[in-house]
């Protein structure tokens, strides 16, 4: 005798149900962007900066991966020690933003120095910003435009 029509309705849900995570993790598990991640991960475990501070961005970002801050700034931290200026912007930003890491405005002033030091962008107009402001350093509004 043949199954009523609900009952088959509701086995073929529960089949989907089960089947649509499996293939998701599929899908997503092949996407480039994990691979990339898992390159960058690689790379970083072997002692390139570089690697460190672009994967660090991605976790920050949640770019293929989960966002983890706290992560991110470890990486940074890795970065940083490997002479990356932007490494040294982005945990100085995370310090100076409490993000992830305990609001530290000298340990944050210190890195933006650094980061800026070493050409980056981000570091120099932070640290600018706090030349500006006077935020941890005399006011100077000819130091922060410079």
């Amino acid at each position: 005798m043949p199954q009523p029509m609900r009952t088959r309705h509701r086995d073929a849900w529960r089949f989907h149900r089960l089947l649509l995570p499996v293939a998701l993790v599929t899908l997503l598990g092949c996407h480039s962007g994990w691979a990339e991640a898992r390159r960058l991960a690689a790379a970083c475990d072997a002692g390139k900066a570089a690697a460190c501070n672009d994967l660090g961005h991605n976790l920050e970002r949640g770019a293929h991966v989960l966002k983890d801050e706290g992560r991110a700034a470890a990486l940074f931290d890795k970065g940083c020690a490997g002479g990356v200026a932007e490494a040294c912007a982005r945990l100085g930003a995370a310090y100076e933003d409490a993000r992830a890491v305990r609001r530290d405005s000298t340990r944050a002033l210190a890195l933006h120095r650094a980061g800026c030091a070493g050409g980056s962008l981000d570091g120099c107009t932070r640290l600018g910003a706090r030349y500006r402001s006077g935020a941890g350093v005399t006011r100077s509004v000819d130091t922060a435009a410079a």
